[in-house]
């Protein structure tokens, strides 16, 4: 039976079907596949990886790098899951290679590193894991993204307790799993608690494996997950065979092996088999044992077969090789780049003082040049300025809340009785974490270009209409993520976009589908926010908030439409300004 959430997420998946087969061949259909290839990987892994790779194809021939990158990401999480090392070597070094180029997208290189990390895991490759997810966890100090710290950090604290390195794996994921927490990321959520349970396990304690292990499966079974219900499930079943029960043991076993099948998880499913060959061992019933024990090893060996090895092998020799040439060749144009500005400097500065001579405006040509040179040097210490604050509050400031909010965590958890206080604490620290993270994404230098501004759409979409429930989409026309962005442009999108979806998270009764798109069309740019909730006639979103959208509208010279949608109904908001 179904949980609500599941429920939800097979509603969601119906209505993204159906919009699908409205869209024509363009970007938005690359979206659309690959939501749907990331919306399947938990549950229906043949049709998710067709989902990606006709988003892949269609995203090629349109050329359309953030739709490639995007696809080949997905596609190779769902080798992953598939334990299909060389497909997902192949998949996760493509989209490293595509995200290098310039302008290099910093977030999937590091989704990227992370995925190639989690196929290093079960190949018992620790230590270029570990690597992997240290040039990972380097990219979030560049991109300020939150959620990837927390993804990152609790496979980073997986790969330390697989080295034994136990105190410096727990400090890791009890600090992915605070941000999770603070975020409301489900996900990364229920992966620190199962990482954490693991961590314990190793360690001969028990009763908080047992602890860890029992919370992360109630979260796996509220978000119907089959992949982790069966990862989690296989580590139940040792913890029970290691306390004695048999009996609880094999039930969790099996019940882990029906979930590994049916998502293809081949790792979980060696470790099931083994399981039930030692309880059947125990029982003396060597005949069993040995049929479990057989399909073990058959398991097994397909995971590490020779041929396997040599194409993961071939692949990364293959890529890194291409990088060596690339950095060569970049060096080499570097080279010949400086030589010829130096050349055409030389050129301009004779051709400037033959004209000052001629013209007799010497005087006034280099009051000229020095006006402008003090104003490009103002510029420049400006953007340096902004972006040192930046680093300085994420690093000082935004690791204080982490660390407050850890602690709060941590008390709640040994606290045996209900503490309102506490839960304040608890609620206001992450509230303050948040805030401080607008406000360094605001001020940063490095963020004044529109993929920007999309990646930080995306993750507030990712914070707070997916665990409402709410299936979202954003699209993005005629924009290049390359682009400048003036700072109060940036920060006015932004904020009107984050105040329309908080209110469609409020009110939008019943809704299942949130829509946002930022199109430029003839010189401006239309943000666009819809949601297909219910609301009542007399509904009005005035107040604060409609004000503040407006004055923010009126501030770039544009304007805001807030209103039903007749026609299929929901509400829309609508922002139109110069850029």
């Amino acid at each position: 039976m179904l949980s609500q959430v599941g429920v939800a997420q097979t509603t969601a998946i119906d209505s993204l079907r159906r919009h699908l087969a409205t869209l024509p061949a363009d970007t938005n259909r690359v979206n659309a596949l690959d939501e749907l290839c990331w919306q399947l990987s938990n549950s229906d892994l043949p049709q998710a990886v067709t989902y990606g790779k006709q988003g892949l194809a269609l995203a090629e021939r349109l050329h359309f790098r953030r739709g490639q990158l995007k696809c080949l990401n997905d596609l190779g999480n769902c080798a992953s899951y598939a334990t299909d090392f060389p497909a997902g070597t192949r998949y996760f070094l493509a989209a490293l290679r595509l995200a290098r180029q310039p302008p290099q997208n910093l977030r999937i290189m590091g989704f990227a590193y992370n995925g190639l990390a989690n196929l290093n895991i079960p190949q018992k490759e620790y230590a270029q894991g570990q690597q992997n997810l240290e040039q990972a966890l380097a990219l979030t100090r560049r991109t300020h993204s939150v959620a990837d710290r927390s993804l990152f950090e609790s496979s980073l604290g997986n790969v330390l307790r697989l080295r034994g390195r136990y105190n410096s794996a727990r400090y890791y994921l009890r600090s992915s799993l605070a941000l999770s927490d603070s975020l409301g990321n489900d996900l990364i959520h229920l992966n620190s608690l199962n990482n954490l349970a693991q961590l314990a396990y190793d360690q001969h304690q028990p009763a908080e494996a047992r602890q860890y292990i029992q919370q992360a499966l109630a979260e796996s079974r509220a978000l119907d997950h089959d992949y982790y219900l069966g990862v989690n499930l296989s580590l139940l079943s040792a913890i029970e065979l290691d306390a004695g029960h048999l009996q609880q043991a094999t039930a969790a076993a099996q019940q882990a092996l029906t979930y590994a099948q049916r998502t293809g998880n081949a790792d979980v499913m060696a470790e099931c088999y083994q399981t039930l060959a030692s309880i059947k061992a125990r029982q003396n019933d060597f005949r069993a044992a040995y049929k479990w024990f057989r399909l073990y090893k058959t398991t097994w060996d397909s995971l590490s077969s020779s041929e396997k090895n040599a194409e993961i092998a071939a692949l990364r020799v293959r890529f890194d090789t291409e990088q060596k040439e690339n950095r060569i060749r970049a060096l080499t144009q570097q080279a010949q780049v400086q030589r010829l500005r130096a050349a055409q400097q030389q050129s301009r500065l004779l051709a400037l003082l033959l004209g000052l001579v001629a013209v007799g405006l010497a005087g006034g040509g280099i009051l000229m040049f020095a006006a402008q040179r003090r104003r490009l040097a103002r510029v420049l210490r400006e953007e340096r300025l902004r972006s040192r604050i930046a680093a300085d509050l994420h690093d000082e400031v935004g690791t204080m809340l982490t660390r407050i909010s850890l602690q709060a965590e941590m008390l709640r958890q040994n606290q045996p009785e209900v503490s309102p206080a506490l839960d304040r604490l608890l609620g206001n620290s992450r509230a303050a974490a948040r805030t401080m993270r607008d406000i360094v994404w605001s001020i940063d230098a490095h963020a004044d270009t529109m993929g920007a501004l999309l990646d930080r759409m995306r993750d507030h979409l990712d914070q707070t209409a997916t665990p409402a429930g709410l299936l979202s989409e954003l699209t993005a026309t005629n924009l290049r993520d390359e682009a400048p962005l003036a700072p109060e442009l940036r920060q006015h999108l932004y904020l009107v976009f984050k105040e329309a979806v908080t209110n469609a998270v409020r009110h939008a009764r019943h809704a299942t589908t949130l829509r946002v798109s930022l199109a430029r069309h003839a010189g401006q740019l239309e943000l666009l926010v819809e949601d297909d909730g219910q609301h009542a006639p007399t509904t009005t979103r005035s107040g604060m908030g409609l004000r503040n959208m407006q004055q923010r509208a009126e501030a770039l010279s544009g304007q805001v439409e807030v209103g039903f949608i007749a026609e299929k109904g929901g509400f829309r908001v609508r922002m139109v300004v110069p850029g």
